[in-house]
């Protein structure tokens, strides 16, 4: 699960082709299966890793592990606020990286009845301005 929470629009220029990159990403046809490679994999089983500087192959044996510095150009190119994520554990339900760009979002708590975790719900309040 992604959620990527866009800036409000500060002109009525058309956007770039990165930007519009994340419109098309909506429109994917759901339910689906997630296969072993390609774009529903990598936004499905990617994850961030504070030891990455770019991006790397992932641990986990499919698709990648990304840094701050990625997660930064990846901001910046698509004209983003923030990415919310989940798929990952985390210890107190919810985890930010990237100078609070990224949150990882984790609902269920003491997972597997065995990592003790805490679980975590993410309110998003969308107050627009004018320019």
């Amino acid at each position: 699960f992604f959620l990527m929470i866009r800036r409000p629009p500060r002109s009525t220029q058309s956007r770039s082709s990165a930007a519009s990159d994340v419109y098309k990403r909506q429109n994917i046809k759901r339910p689906v299966e997630i296969q072993d490679e390609g774009l529903l994999c990598d936004l499905f089983w990617s994850e961030p890793n504070s030891e990455v500087e770019g991006w790397d192959d992932s641990d986990r044996g499919v698709s990648y592990k990304y840094g701050e510095k990625f997660v930064d150009k990846q901001i910046s190119k698509l004209d983003l606020k923030m990415v919310c994520r989940s798929k990952s554990a985390v210890e107190q339900g919810y985890e930010f990286f990237a100078n609070n760009q990224l949150v990882s979002i984790f609902s269920a708590p003491n997972f597997h009845e065995t990592l003790g975790n805490q679980g975590a719900i993410m309110y998003i309040c969308l107050l627009y301005t004018s320019y």
